[in-house]
């Protein structure tokens, strides 16, 4: 594959490879990191354009990152690069859960593990955090919408 599309499919495969290697976090968290990459940074997709996909992804099943991920390689590079981008986002949690999986069938025991575990979880709020201030101000106009995220956000926490 040369030219252009050999160029859109080496771009699909650093980004998506690298995100597949940090985007810790669920799909929420994902969905940031893809805005943030692709819209601001890359300019790939227009807000609106990329408002427009997330929204699709969240009305059908399954996790909308995938979704995304698959959405954004398509529409820039056609069907390979689409799939391909599912394969580098995903391949390396899969490959360490499939790592992990064995450790503890094999010790049995993996309470040592934990502090790494809890790092992870610290690093994955904070980018669902900041996933929620970028949505926050990208969706909240005016006082009464605020009002309600703010109560909602709090009767949340405190339950």
């Amino acid at each position: 594959v040369g030219g252009r599309l050999g160029q859109e499919l080496m771009e699909i495969v650093r980004s998506m490879g690298l995100l597949g290697l940090v985007a810790f976090g669920g799909s929420q968290a994902h969905l940031g990191i893809l805005e943030n990459l692709y819209v601001r940074e890359r300019r790939w997709f227009g807000k609106d354009e990329y408002a427009f996909l997330e929204e699709l992804a969240q009305s059908i099943p399954g996790a909308a990152s995938t979704h995304m991920v698959f959405a954004i390689a398509y529409l820039r590079s056609g069907w390979v690069a689409g799939i391909l981008a599912l394969l580098l986002f995903y391949a390396p949690g899969f490959l360490v859960m499939a790592v992990l999986g064995v450790v503890v069938r094999l010790l049995g025991d993996v309470h040592w593990f934990s502090s790494v575990e809890h790092a992870l979880g610290a690093s994955a709020v904070g980018i669902f955090g900041l996933t929620l201030y970028r949505v926050g101000a990208k969706e909240l106009r005016g006082r009464a919408a605020e009002s309600v995220a703010f109560l909602t956000a709090a009767a949340t926490i405190s339950l």
